[in-house]
């Protein structure tokens, strides 16, 4: 049997291969999911989670390829130089996708907002002249939420909630919810929520964030 023949370290020509193209494709690939993930919850919602997984398993096989052919063949010029471009789409995945994906669900909430806030600003005129209103109900196609209080809050479900997670946008009169905003500088754990917004909407209340006129964005488990 004929051993094959290995090159030398660092040979050959500097060209662009197959491996390269991967490395290129896997990292644009990476960044587009970031900026469409709001997207592909609303379709796909958790199947969104293997997705992501189904990429980085894809990551690691196109890696350990590279890495095979150099042990295999030896380590020419354009497989180290393929292998380094894909340790690169990696760092660059994993350091901006996180940012890239809140940005881009702050986008689409806001798109989203602009687009209902007609409707969530009739719901509450609604709402204000009634002595009694249900926890829960459905006007005009917009499920809502009412807590009581007082203050009367309204919720109104965000799509893309898992279990007992969920979004809201929350109408406060009161303006009491800005307490529940965190502070920029705050410590992990050093930040608890006054009393009095404690088990709000039955759940607990992890931080909000002001949208415009008493309307919030929360975050409940």
């Amino acid at each position: 049997m004929t051993e094959r023949r290995r090159e030398r370290a660092w040979s050959g020509e500097l060209r662009w291969t197959v491996p390269h193209t991967a490395a290129a494709a896997w990292t644009a690939g990476g960044l587009l999911m970031a900026v469409l993930d709001p997207w592909l919850w609303d379709t796909l919602w958790v199947v969104t989670m293997a997705l992501w997984l189904l990429y980085a398993i894809l990551g690691g096989a196109v890696m350990l390829a590279c890495l095979w052919a150099g042990a295999w063949r030896g380590f020419t010029r354009s497989r180290v130089t393929a292998a380094i471009a894909m340790i690169i789409g990696a760092l660059l995945v994993s350091q901006t996708s996180g940012e890239i994906r809140r940005a881009a669900h702050g986008w689409r909430f806001q798109a989203r907002f602009r687009r209902m806030a007609p409707r969530y600003e009739r719901i509450v005129k609604e709402l204000a002249t009634e002595p009694k209103v249900p926890e829960r109900g459905s006007s005009g196609g917009v499920n809502f939420d009412v807590d009581a209080g007082p203050p009367r809050r309204i919720a109104f479900p965000q799509p893309g909630g898992i279990i007992d997670n969920w979004e809201g946008v929350i109408y406060d009169p009161s303006g009491g919810l800005e307490r529940a905003i965190p502070p920029r500088d705050r410590v992990p754990g050093g930040f608890s929520l006054p009393d009095d917004l404690v088990g709000i909407f039955g759940g607990t209340l992890l931080s909000c964030t002001a949208v415009r006129d008493r309307f919030y964005r929360c975050w409940f488990t």
